[in-house]
């Protein structure tokens, strides 16, 4: 399936999965804003994500979700299942979460509320409860089950590594912004249309290319666990009731292909990924809240302090934490940043460009 379902197939299809909670005549709504998929939500109860173009072959979702339910992790919208035709899956279904918010909203504002009374302690708490959040889920992910036996092996960060000089690379590309919003290479942008450019590439990725280079270079001598990981963990896919914190969304990194997503990785990636999130919502409000700079400082200090905090102490010491090539993955983080800037969303550009600063302070 290519193109949208008609009216009336979410309903029958969110039916046949979850029979006891809605109907085939249920009321559909569409999900509007802008995603890779096209989700609907049908009768206020269950989600149907139909995938664009469907997957060939196991989707990361599906494993994922299977392996999760079987070993007991309830932290996440309940899975029905999914639709697969033929060698396909077309679709996957799920619980929908009534009043849920996720980070880039709910934690958003509860920072934005909480710098300006001059008081972060609540929104450090809830860095806390995410990187608790996180070793649960990394820890039910190395939990053998029928769907994933094996799901701890000895790896390195080799890829990891590979990946960071590919977006390296391309962060190093001269590109520019125009007016309308499209992104060209700088040469190409002549004439009239050369008005309103601002750069995407941000000068301290050039600056200070040699070091991050080197940094990708050690990073393959790291031998480490890995395990079956979330692959695009922020807090965007953390949802947040009144009384509950879900991980959604398992469809690992939209850029990669399916068959890579399911690949194991270092747990670090996700670590790396949600810490450098968390740094970015800050960001987001500093641009929204100038005059609260110094309380925001303060945050950006501890947030990553407390969130760590909160993971090592679920876990126990059960894996300790590789410092330096957490550093590493989380430069990766923000080249990832800063290539997603140039592709799609220049606007980004600042956030990206104010935590490389941050994790790279100039000599």
């Amino acid at each position: 399936m290519t193109e949208l379902p008609r009216p009336g197939r979410s309903a029958a299809v969110a039916a046949a999965f979850a029979p006891g909670s809605v109907s085939a005549d249920a009321v559909e709504r569409p999900i509007t804003v802008d995603q890779t998929n096209y989700s609907v939500i049908v009768g206020e109860l269950v989600v149907v994500k139909w995938l664009l173009p469907p997957v060939h072959g196991t989707h990361p979702t599906v494993r994922s979700m299977t392996h999760l339910c079987s070993v007991g992790f309830t932290e996440m919208p309940i899975f029905y299942g999914a639709l697969v035709e033929g060698e396909f899956t077309t679709a996957i279904i799920t619980g929908f979460v009534t009043g849920a918010l996720d980070g880039w909203e709910w934690y958003v504002d509860e920072l934005s509320i909480a710098v300006e009374s001059g008081d972060v302690s609540v929104p450090l708490a809830s860095a806390e409860r995410i990187g608790a959040l996180t070793a649960r889920l990394h820890h039910s992910l190395a939990t053998p089950s029928l769907t994933i036996p094996m799901p701890r092996q000895t790896g390195s960060l080799t890829d990891e590594a590979t990946r960071g000089m590919l977006l390296l690379a391309e962060a190093l590309e001269p590109v520019v912004c125009l007016a309308d919003g499209a992104i060209t290479d700088r040469g190409a942008a002549t004439g009239d249309h050369r008005t309103d450019i601002e750069a995407v590439r941000t000068d301290i990725v050039a600056e200070r290319a040699d070091e991050i280079t080197g940094m990708l270079e050690r990073l393959t001598t790291h031998p480490l666990p890995v395990q079956p990981v979330h692959g695009d963990l922020h807090v965007g896919q953390i949802l947040r009731s009144a009384t509950s914190m879900l991980v959604n969304d398992f469809d690992g990194s939209p850029v990669a292909e399916a068959a890579a997503r399911l690949q194991p990785r270092s747990t670090l990636v996700d670590l790396a990924s949600m810490l450098q999130s968390i740094d970015h919502v800050a960001r987001v409000v500093s641009r929204r809240r100038p005059s609260r700079a110094r309380t925001l400082d303060a945050f950006l200090v501890d947030a990553p302090i407390r969130a760590l905090g909160g993971y090592t102490c679920e876990l126990g010491g059960e894996q300790p934490i590789n410092v330096e090539a957490l550093f590493t993955l989380s430069i990766i983080q923000e080249l990832h940043e800063f290539v997603h800037a140039r592709r799609s969303l220049p606007s980004w550009n600042y956030v990206p460009a104010a935590a490389l600063a941050s994790l790279l302070p100039r000599r």
